[in-house]
Parts: structure tokens; sequence; C-alpha cells
């Protein structure tokens, strides 16, 4: 049972869904054995599996699809986990009580960096992982870190002037990897860790989430109500406006070439966006650059073993509507929609915070 989780977090990968988005007829939920867990990001893993954060609970868990299963991992008191990666057969998650982990779902072995405390008290949120690094983003001091999980030591970046990074995605490789992040203050960021520059755009409302596209093109949502595209080689923003008014448009992934697809926290619905439809805003924005001195501490990680249980879970399979305006797809579920991630099969799988289930369209 241990050995399964190993493996399919190591078949999953980065997923590429080459079929193009399709019209989800069914909606199967599995609810969550820990009552008022409050889901956050989900991740898929393999063909049947999804590991998922427990903000309310401070635990992560796992579905099993095939075995109608799903086995929680209760973290240490005063744990809140959000943002997930994979890391290579593990799993690697940010904490927002400070820390940054990895656990080893085939050992139940978790491992945490405490980030230190600078200017304020960390609230690392979320976590990209290349290679040996594990990128942050630190919502409250205003930095984006790095954890080389080598050698334990943490690199910081503070933002040039007021930023608060949530969204965190990278480009290339770890010897000229590229760190992007959605910072709520209304820009999207590219951090450069090899010179220690900030390339930023002044773009949005409110940027929550950003995610990459095959062609290089950077994704993001924004809070008030639209989902918008951009290109860092000729600085052009493509914006589009939720059908729905008042929708919040949280997680988003490049669900296929051309296809945005999200999660709707205030609907509870979830969407995708076909963007060769008309947009509601294009044009060029000059971005700006910053040189910063990163600042490096080392921090020796601690190692426990966690509790585990395993429960069942039924899926519950129903049909599903769907609305469409225009470019938009919207498919009803319900409510708090936060987490999206795509199968290997191409579907969507979200968590649904006020119901406390991850849903699963196909």
């Amino acid at each position: 049972m241990k050995r399964l989780f190993l493996n399919q977090l190591l078949l999953t990968g980065s997923l590429a869904v080459a079929a193009q988005a399709q019209n989800f007829s069914t909606l199967t939920e599995w609810s969550i054995p820990t009552p008022n867990s409050f889901p956050g990001q989900v991740l898929a893993s393999g063909t049947s599996g999804a590991y998922f954060s427990e903000l309310s609970s401070g635990k992560i868990g796992f579905l099993d699809m095939k075995r109608n299963t799903i086995t929680e991992w209760t973290l240490p008191a005063g744990s809140s986990p959000y943002g997930l990666a994979a890391d290579g057969g593990n799993l690697a998650f940010a904490d927002q009580g400070s820390h940054v982990a990895i656990l080893d779902p085939g050992t139940s072995t978790l491992k945490t960096w405490t980030i230190p405390s600078f200017n304020s008290a960390p609230r690392v949120l979320e976590v990209a992982v290349e290679g040996k690094l594990i990128f942050f983003s630190d919502f409250n001091q205003n930095l984006v870190g790095m954890v080389d999980t080598s050698n334990n030591q943490v690199t910081m970046w503070t933002m040039p002037g007021s930023r608060s990074p949530r969204g965190i995605t990278i480009a290339g490789k770890a010897s000229g990897v590229e760190v992007w992040t959605a910072d709520t203050t209304a820009f999207v960021s590219r951090l450069n860790p090899a010179t220690n520059t900030f390339t930023e755009w002044q773009a949005g409302s409110e940027p929550l989430e950003i995610a990459m596209e095959a062609n290089g093109n950077v994704l993001i949502s924004d809070f008030f109500n639209q989902v918008f595209e951009l290109n860092p080689i000729s600085n052009i923003v493509d914006a589009w406006h939720l059908p729905t008014p008042d929708s919040e448009p949280d997680n988003l992934v490049a669900y296929a070439p051309g296809i945005a697809a999200f999660a709707e926290f205030q609907t509870g619905r979830v969407a995708t966006l076909n963007m060769t439809a008309p947009t509601n805003f294009h044009g060029a924005i000059t971005p700006f650059t910053t040189v910063v001195a990163p600042i490096t501490e080392v921090v020796q990680p601690q190692t426990i073993t966690l509790p585990e249980t395993i429960s069942p879970a039924t899926s519950v399979s129903s049909g599903d509507s769907r609305i469409v305006t225009g470019g938009f797809t919207e498919y009803p579920a319900c409510c708090g929609n936060v987490g999206i991630a795509t199968t290997s099969k191409g579907a969507l799988l979200f968590t649904m915070g006020f119901t406390n289930r991850i849903g699963m369209l196909q």
C-alpha cells in the first residue's frame, strides 16, 4: 500500500494533457473523512490518485480512486498546509505555520525547514520544485525563497516595493530556472535567481494564482473576476472578464493549448476558457527590472514520522450541466472551490472547501 503512493507520484511528474478541452458531463465526489478540514490545493498522482492539503485540520490527504480510500497524515500541531508540488516520488508542500516540508508517503516521514523571520512572521503559501530546489512564496515577508535540500541552505529575495506573493510556478531547469509569482498588489513577477533580478509587470487588480503554458506564456487568475495571459517576450497582456459576477477565480491550470481551467471560489463552479474568444483587454505592458541582494541562511531540517489513517471514501457520481458564455464554459459544483488539477486522462480534479469534498469532472 505505501509503495503505491510513491509509484503514483513518480508516474505523474509534470502532467501535460494533449487532448483539447472537452464537454465534461459527469461529476464524481468523495467526502473527506475529517470534518471541516477545508481542502485547499490538489495534485494529481498517476492515473487514479490525488493528494490534497487540509488547511483547517492540519493534514495531508491522498485519494485513491481505484480503491475508494483516503489516507490522511496528521501534521504537527499548528500546521496549516496549502500549496503542493511533486518532488520526485515525494510531496513538497507549504505550511502557513512558516514551514516548507517534504512528505515521503512511502514511509510517512516528514522533513521540515523552518523559514527564518526577518521583518514579520513568515506565511509560506505555495511551493514549486525543480530538482533539489524548493521555491516558495512568503506572503507576509514580501519575498520569494528557495530551500536547497542538498545542503539545507535557504535563500530569500525580498521583492521590490510592497508585494504580497501568493501563486508561484517555475520555468526552465535548475541551471536556468525562472520563478514566477502572482502578487496580490497588482503585479506579476519573474525572478532570475542566477542574477538576483526581478522583472515585474503591473497587471490586473489582485492576481491570485499563476500557471505556465507550454508556449512560455503565463496564465493568471485575478480576484476581481478575470483571467489574463501574459506573453513575456512581447509583453502583450490579454484579459477575459468572467461572465458570472463576483465568481473569484482561484487556482488555475493550462489544461490544453489555448485552454485554461480554473476553480471559482464564490460561485462553486469549475470553468474552462477558450482563449481564442474575444478579449476584454489587449495591450502591451512595459516591465521594469530590479536587482536585489539575497539573504542566505542554513536551516537544519527536522525529521519525524507522521501518524497515518486510511478510511473508506465512497464515490458519488451524477450528471453535470454546463453554462456556455462566449469562450467560457462553467460547470456547477459546490462549494468554495479552491484547488484544481488535470489528470493524465484529461479529467479535472478540484477541492470543495465548504462541503469538505474532492470533486472530479470527466
